[in-house]
Parts: C-alpha cells; sequence; structure tokens
C-alpha cells in the first residue's frame, strides 16, 4: 500500500536535490545500489542541467521544481528496489520533455521515493502544470504497477490489512459531534472533553514531560505523573479528574507514560538539533568544463528544434542523444558536498526531514477523515475526527513556522553573518 502526496516546499532546488540525493538515506544494504536515477539528467550535475534549463528559455522566476513523495506502508513487503524500479517507471511515463531526478529512501521504517521535477521543459520551455486530476491518474498508475508486482494498493474505508477500519463510540465523542454540528455544546458544557482536549494539545506541542505540565499548570489544570503509578490524572480546577488511558480509549491518541515520552524525545531532538547548527552549507561547486559545454549543447540543441531562440547558444549537434537511464554504483554525492556535510546534515536537511514527517502525518489523518462516515457510524466518528482536525491543525501551524518567509530571512541573515566573520 502505497501513497502518491504533491511535496509544497519553499527550498530551492539545491536544497531539494542534495536532500533527496544524500547517500546515506539511498544506499540499499540488500543490493549495495545507491538508488538514484537522472532522467533526461545526469544525478551528479542536475543541480546545474535543471538551472541552465531555466537560463536558456528565460523563465527562472517562480517555482523552481515540482516535488512528489511516494510513501509505502511500514508493513508493506516491497524492497527498495522493487519501488525505485516503479517511481522510475511512472516517472518516464509522466514527464516526457523534463529532466527528472528519482530517488529512494530506506532510512526509515517504511520505503519511500522522491521524484524532483524541473519546472521548465528542456524540449520546448513550457513550464510544468500540475492538476488535481493530473495527480489522481499519477496515482491511479502507480497501483496498477503495485499490482502488477502483487503488492497492496489503498482502498477506502479499509486499512491495511483489507478489513473496513472501526471506530469507538464513547461518551465523550457523542459531546463532541454535537459540537461539531449543531455548535450546541460551548466550552465547559463537557468537563471530560475539556480536559482530553487540553492534554492532547500540550502532548502536541511539548518537548519534555516538564514543559507538559507546565502549559497544563498555565491553563489551570493539574498533572499526577509519579513512577508509581501506571497512568497519568489530569484534574481541572472543580476537582474533576480524567485519566490518561481514558483519553487513549476515547480519543485514540496514544497516552501512556512511554508514548508521551517517545514524542517528547523526538520533538526536543529535532528542535535541538536545528538549534544547535553553527556551520554555514558548503557553497554549491560547479561541473568542469566539459560536462557543462555538454549539457549546453543538449538543451541548445532542443531549444532550436522548436524554433525559439535560446539565451544561450553553442555549436548545435544533428541530433539530441539519449541519456541512459540507470544507477550508478560509484558514490553519487550531491553537487557541492562534502564528507562533513554527509557525516552531520545542515539546518535546511533537518527541517525538510522533519516536513516530510508531517505531509506523511497529514496524509495519514486526511485517510482517516476521508473513512470516518463509512457505515454510518457517524457518532461514533467524530470524537476521533475532532482530535485529527486539532492534530492537522497544530502539524499545519509547524510547517508553516518553517517554511515562513520569515524564517528564509532570518537564515540568510544569519549565513551573511558567519560569512563575513
Amino acid at each position: 500500500m502505497a501513497t502518491i502526496k504533491a511535496v509544497s516546499s519553499k527550498a530551492s532546488i539545491a536544497i531539494a536535490i542534495n536532500y533527496t540525493n544524500n547517500p546515506k538515506k539511498i544506499l540499499d544494504s540488500v543490493s549495495g545500489r545507491f538508488l538514484v536515477s537522472g532522467i533526461f539528467c545526469n544525478p551528479k550535475t542536475a543541480i546545474e542541467e535543471m538551472k541552465t534549463t531555466k537560463e536558456i528559455w528565460g523563465k527562472t522566476d517562480g517555482r523552481q521544481y515540482k516535488h512528489f513523495a511516494i510513501n509505502f506502508h511500514k508493513n508493506e513487503k516491497v524492497t527498495a528496489t522493487e519501488a525505485f524500479d516503479m517511481a522510475v517507471q511512472l516517472a518516464e511515463e509522466r514527464f516526457p520533455g523534463f529532466e527528472v531526478l528519482v530517488t529512494t529512501h530506506t532510512d526509515k521504517d517504511h520505503i519511500h521515493s522522491h521524484i524532483i521535477v524541473n519546472s521548465v521543459s528542456f524540449e520546448d520551455g513550457h513550464k510544468y502544470r500540475e492538476s488535481k486530476h493530473a495527480l489522481q491518474e499519477m496515482k491511479n498508475r502507480h497501483d496498477e504497477l503495485c499490482r502488477e508486482r502483487g503488492l497492496s494498493v489503498t482502498e477506502k474505508g479499509k486499512g491495511f490489512d483489507g478489513q473496513p477500519k472501526q471506530q469507538v463510540t464513547t461518551y465523550g465523542e457523542a459531546h463532541v459531534h454535537k459540537t461539531i454540528n449543531d455548535g450546541t455544546m460551548k466550552p465547559g458544557t463537557s468537563w471530560k472533553v475539556d480536559i482530553s482536549y487540553a492534554a492532547i494539545r500540550a502532548k502536541n506541542v511539548a518537548s519534555s514531560r516538564e514543559e507538559f505540565i507546565s502549559i497544563l499548570n498555565k491553563k489551570g489544570y493539574k498533572v499526577r505523573w509519579e513512577g508509581a503509578r501506571k497512568q497519568i490524572t489530569f484534574t481541572d480546577k472543580d476537582g474533576k479528574s480524567v485519566r490518561s488511558g481514558n483519553i487513549e480509549k476515547s480519543f485514540g491518541s496514544p497516552f501512556s507514560k512511554e508514548a508521551l515520552e517517545s514524542v517528547f524525545e523526538a520533538r526536543a531532538k529535532t528542535r535541538n538539533e536545528i538549534a544547535t547548527l553553527t556551520e554555514a552549507p558548503e557553497a554549491e561547486t560547479r561541473p568542469d568544463a566539459a560536462e557543462r559545454m555538454a549539457v549546453t549543447d543538449r538543451q541548445a540543441a532542443a531549444a532550436a528544434a522548436v524554433g525559439s531562440k535560446p539565451l544561450i547558444t553553442q555549436d548545435k549537434p544533428a541530433k539530441m542523444p539519449e541519456l541512459e537511464h540507470k544507477t550508478s554504483p560509484e558514490d553519487p554525492a550531491p553537487i557541492g558536498a562534502t564528507s562533513a556535510d554527509v557525516e552531520k546534515p545542515n539546518e535546511d536537511e533537518i527541517i525538510l526531514d522533519r516536513l516530510e514527517i508531517i505531509d506523511a502525518r497529514i496524509a495519514e489523518i486526511d485517510e482517516e477523515l476521508n473513512n470516518a462516515f463509512l457505515g454510518g457510524n457517524i457518532k461514533g466518528a467524530f470524537g476521533r475526527n475532532s482530535h485529527l482536525g486539532d492534530e492537522k491543525r497544530d502539524l499545519e501551524a509547524e510547517k508553516s513556522r518553517l517554511t515562513s518567509p520569515g524564517q528564509d530571512r532570518q537564515r540568510a541573515a544569519r549565513d551573511k553573518r558567519r560569512a563575513l566573520e
């Protein structure tokens, strides 16, 4: 079972390619291959080739590339090589006339592939335009490729095992249903829901047990989290209490001590990595003259073939050479990367990694929300949905902060200061 998502990011094309083409992420330990392929481009010079195409056609503004992520379920019995081959075939079929970089990552508990498409065609200079219909066609075609290999395919309303998804009906969920549908329940009407939601929202932003408790204390809730007690107890100002086990049963949010500590640890690690980075990224290096001349000749020939005048002119070959699509066992280190870059990720890589996690979780939430009404069990679904809605809003807010222009300006100012030191 795999999902395909169009990734929204403000990262430069160089950062996106260097991230997806990270040797540590694309090495398949089973086959020993680096799972990277360039379609109408060389993976080692993809950044330069895509930028040169934009310069030739005078289209250097606006969106620089399109990024797609293909995520397989962690229990899917698919090999990294199979996932990679399907991604390459899909890209070859869907993006004729565009330079494309395809990679498959093996560094997480689920196999996932990345497709980076240049925004400008090297053949005729037109810009790539994406539509919901085209994205759905892409998903349908990938489902066909999965079926051909005996892999599972996403079905609406069913889980990975093919069985209908079950919803749990509880007292709290019925109240949330009323809140969403007719607005009759105001804050304070259900103390159980108020306490549970305050705890869930604190969980979604805290990076430590202490911060989690502090957030709730400031909102007027007491937290009893003791080593000898299996569950955590949350008490409001009127003395009414809810235990963590009840929150987990009612709203489907893991709320054991171990689950909370795991969430806090992961969030703290991401924050600390971003906060402690001090090294500026290496300057991008350019390919040697022979490689760049070959690229420019090919692209200039493509421009001449459609009767347009390119901005860069070179002697034009009689025919544009076909580029072989294959995976090289050689070290595919990204343009401008050094050994230090490989050992220690820069801030943009950490942010992109976090954005990837956020996008994957939002996709899971969207799928659960779409399936909530199946079987007519509307009341039983709403409490779960309301929690998912809160979690999705928190994730989207975090994503907005990570991709905000203000953060871009802060990074640029910091890099400038470092350059002057």
